[in-house]
């Protein structure tokens, strides 16, 4: 068991991180693999609060700081999240008959709606983050984001039906799904206990708005891959930048004077 979810663990590091991580593939560890998905996100979103944290250390001008940020998160993943969305976007707008959207969704070519969708998600994210005002708690909230949209992603991938054009067509145990659902879970309460009930708030966004775009591309397409996944995970942490810039300019104090 240790053995296989060590595998799990050096899979999903190499395959959504760029970081060249010794790799041992192992199928039979996908579901660990999945399951232990979401520490990626620990990397990605410590490494957005250290640039976050050092941008405003060296007073990096505001569009400048914005563009690092927004472009940080598609680098440390290799793109591989953003074309989940891209792939996704442009399966389900095209508003075509099942076998064709699912014709699209395989189809390597992009589309115009991929790069509407991609091209509104980069521009409100850099909006969003030239809107932050850098603090601990902005820090703290905006780096627990990747995590928790990708809590949510490996819950879905684990529990809800895969596409039959899927590689992941055979299923999953949804008993790992308990392990992304506890780690959704700590980190929740950890903020809730450090930030306050806002900070709740703000994670119950970054969730909901990744349920919300998978299950709407789940009931298009039947099914759930990994470009549904990503494209719940882009969403997902646009829309904790976006809360962070609405909590901010409505001068939300949370808890211990951390904002």
């Amino acid at each position: 068991m240790i053995k296989k979810a060590l595998h799990g663990l050096s899979m999903a590091f190499s395959m959504f991180l760029v970081f060249p991580i010794p790799c041992v593939w192992d199928d039979e560890a996908r579901d660990h693999q999945l399951a232990l998905f979401p520490l990626t996100g620990l990397v990605t979103g410590g490494l957005w609060a250290l640039l976050f944290w050092g941008a405003d250390r060296l007073g990096l001008p505001v569009m400048l700081r914005a563009a690092l940020l927004t472009v940080l998160p598609i680098v440390l993943t290799g793109g591989i999240h953003a074309d989940g969305l891209m792939d996704t976007a442009d399966a389900v707008l095209s508003w075509r008959s099942l076998d064709e959207r699912l014709r699209i969704l395989k189809d390597s070519r992009v589309g115009a709606f991929a790069v509407i969708t991609l091209s509104a998600v980069l521009l409100t994210s850099f909006a969003s983050a030239a809107s932050i005002e850098y603090s601990a708690a902005a820090a703290v909230l905006a780096a627990s984001a990747p995590l928790l949209a990708r809590t949510a992603a490996a819950i879905a991938m684990l529990t809800v039906s895969p596409l039959s054009v899927s590689s992941h067509a055979g299923g999953h145990k949804k008993l790992f799904a308990v392990f992304p659902l506890l780690l959704q879970l700590a980190a929740m309460g950890a903020l809730w206990a450090a930030l306050g009930i806002y900070a709740l708030v703000f994670s119950g966004a970054v969730v909901l708005f990744s349920w919300l775009v998978m299950l709407f591309a789940v009931h298009q397409l039947k099914g759930i891959n990994g470009d549904i996944a990503g494209s719940g995970i882009v969403t997902g942490e646009l829309a904790g930048l976006i809360c962070l810039v609405i909590m901010q300019s409505a001068g939300v104090v949370l808890q211990r004077g951390l904002f």
